[in-house]
Order: structure tokens, then C-alpha cells, then sequence
């Protein structure tokens, strides 16, 4: 079994002054959410996390199981809620 590696994301310094200091913020453009780079690199970085993951799949399941049968749910979830009154 080969060991996945992390996705490296690239380095653009980007300048923001505030109060007279400067700070360079070198991954500043991953705030970009439509950008392609943006996009592919959260893709990548997604495909690490499942596969460095993916032996865990059967106790992330268990724990899942065992919090939910140990939560009684009584509130629709506050996404159900958006919009009514």
C-alpha cells in the first residue's frame, strides 16, 4: 500500500497594509472560491484527506452510529429553518 501524498499548494505573495504594517500572504488567492486553481487544489487536497483516511471508514461509521443513537434529535436543522418565520 502506497502512502498518499499531501497536495502542495503554490505560493503567490500577496501585499495588504493595514495601520501601517504590511503583511505578505502568500496563499491570500486560495480565498478566491470560483477560481479553477482554487477549485483544484481543494480537490486535491480532498482526495488526500479520503485516501489517508480511507482505512478509518469502518470506525467513522461506529462513532457516527453511536453519537446518533445516543442524540435524540427534537429541532429540524437550522437549514430547514431558513426562509420560515
Amino acid at each position: 500500500m502506497t502512502t498518499p501524498q499531501p497536495p502542495t499548494a503554490k505560493t503567490v505573495p500577496a501585499e495588504r497594509t493595514h495601520h501601517g504594517d504590511t503583511v505578505v500572504d502568500e496563499y491570500a488567492w486560495l480565498r478566491e472560491k470560483d477560481d479553477p486553481d482554487t477549485l483544484a487544489y481543494l480537490k486535491a487536497e480532498n482526495e488526500y484527506a479520503e485516501a489517508a483516511t480511507a482505512h478509518l471508514t469502518g470506525l467513522r461509521e461506529t462513532v457516527f452510529t453511536e453519537i446518533k443513537s445516543r442524540t435524540q434529535e427534537t429541532e429540524p436543522a437550522a437549514d430547514l429553518l431558513v426562509g420560515h418565520t
